[in-house]
């Protein structure tokens, strides 16, 4: 049943000062993020947020204590990630020692507002890298609201954490411990990490593959507007209709490609029809995930990769599609490489953000959700205010289209241009799947979708 309790303005206790239980390296993932974070001018680039509506027979005292037990299991989300000395290192707090969730009352008119506030509230990664709060909008409807930093999750800790809630959830509703295996921790796997070492192969590959590249390569499309004296991001939401969702998926079969692999090849050619530049840079996430322990970890195990193209206005969209595969598969061969490495090795600026990678496209095809008994969980997306690149497209799969959001470097671009941008990106997929073995001209495609 619903906990009947009255909710007030009542804050979370802030976290404890004690002692840590364990000292480790940090991962070479986690040096990145933190030395980019700490270089950075402005509010950070990498606080993430999981936010959900739950409507229905909701169990508040359930939703914390589910939260809380996430928080007791997974050692990554109860650590301090600081400079000790001369060495970055994760510093894990014990579990009795972190605060549960935040409560209070929320308006239904006043939601919105109260979540942008509450998504872009700085993290500090010497306290916590995670903060939590449950909004009670009505008495059946209330919203979590998890914010965290991306040290600590990627996409697929953010699945799994979905995965774990829903059964801690149910775990409280029938009175008995969750049916959870013990869950694998990112310092040991760092500390591991730190004695394997790196592949020694992948500098190489990478200078190989990013030899000679050209200037422009690296630019995104040119801004719409003056310059502005604040950075600042937007989102724009889009929707890929389930006909799309239909023909992407056909043309990934007949080509034998991912859906993935299809839209990265449509953003490249947009790229270079925009930026006039045959060869354009696409970036896009790579984990180091792979083995059954690792995919059950809740850390960030990934970083942005730069998938050199080389667009000819000519050429088959068929043939694009090839070779973003084959470039892509490189990459994920040679992954193993450090970003800052990466760019020391590139000669290229800044200590840990992927510089090269100005346009970043990410798909999410293991869409599950949170699943409560009882209540309906709907995923919303709050926009950081904040643009981690100048343009970072993101589609969701659902049963049948694709749910798009488009964040965007909003002191570079208008929200016509971000408009413009996804108009023709869908344009662009539907002229370039409907007969995905026809030999398509590309400039033919682009200029049929700057028409639309």
């Amino acid at each position: 049943m619903a906990d009947p309790s009255p909710v007030g303005a009542v804050a979370a206790p802030p976290v404890i000062a004690v002692t840590a239980t364990a000292t480790y390296p940090m991962t070479v993932e986690q040096e990145s993020i933190w030395l980019d974070d700490a270089l950075h001018d402005g509010p950070s680039r990498y606080l993430e947020s999981w936010v959900y509506r739950l409507t229905g027979q909701v169990d508040r005292r359930g939703v914390d204590w589910a939260y809380r037990e996430l928080v007791r299991r997974h050692e990554g989300l109860r650590t301090r990630y600081v400079l000790a000395g001369e060495d970055l290192v994760q510093q894990v707090l014990p579990a009795d020692g972190m605060p549960g969730l935040a409560r209070r009352p929320c308006p239904a008119a006043e939601l919105d507002a109260e979540l942008r506030s509450l998504v872009r509230r700085p993290l500090d990664l010497a306290v916590a890298p995670i903060r939590g709060t449950l909004l009670d909008v009505a008495g059946q409807d209330v919203v979590l609201v998890v914010q965290v930093h991306h040290i600590v999750a990627d996409d697929w800790a953010l699945h799994v954490l979905e995965q774990e809630f829903g059964e801690c959830y149910r775990a409280w509703l029938a009175g008995r411990p969750a049916a959870l295996a013990a869950a694998p921790q990112p310092g040991r796997y760092a500390r591991a990490q730190r004695q394997a070492g790196p592949d020694p192969a992948a500098p190489a590959y990478w200078r190989r593959q990013l030899a000679g590249l050209p200037a422009d390569a690296a630019r995104s499309l040119p801004p719409d507007r003056p310059e502005q004296p604040v950075p600042g991001g937007a989102q724009l939401r889009f929707q890929l209709e389930p006909a799309a969702g239909r023909r992407i998926r056909a043309a990934c079969k007949a080509l034998r490609v991912t859906p993935f692999t299809l839209i990265a090849a449509a953003t490249g050619a947009l790229l270079a029809d925009g930026t006039g530049s045959p060869e354009v840079l696409v970036g896009t996430p790579v984990s180091r995930r792979g083995s059954a322990e690792l995919d059950r970890m809740v850390a960030y195990l990934g970083q942005v990769l730069p998938l050199r193209l080389r667009v000819d206005p000519g050429q088959p969209f068929a043939e694009l599609a090839h070779q973003v595969k084959r470039v892509a598969a490189e990459a994920m061969t040679h992954r193993d490489i450090p970003t800052a490495e990466l760019a020391r090795q590139l000669r290229r600026p800044g200590a840990g953000a992927p510089a090269l990678a100005r346009t970043v496209l990410v798909l999410d095809d293991d869409n599950a959700g949170l699943d409560l008994p009882g209540i309906t969980a709907e995923r919303l997306h709050v926009p950081s205010g904040v643009a981690k690149y100048d343009l970072l497209l993101t589609l969701v799969a659902g049963r049948t289209g694709y749910q798009g959001f488009l964040d965007y470097a909003s002191d570079r671009y208008t929200h016509h241009a971000a408009r413009q941008l996804t108009d023709r990106l869908a344009a662009l997929l539907d002229a370039a799947t409907r007969e995905p073995h026809r030999p398509w001209s590309l400039a033919d495609v682009l200029r049929a979708a700057r028409r639309t």
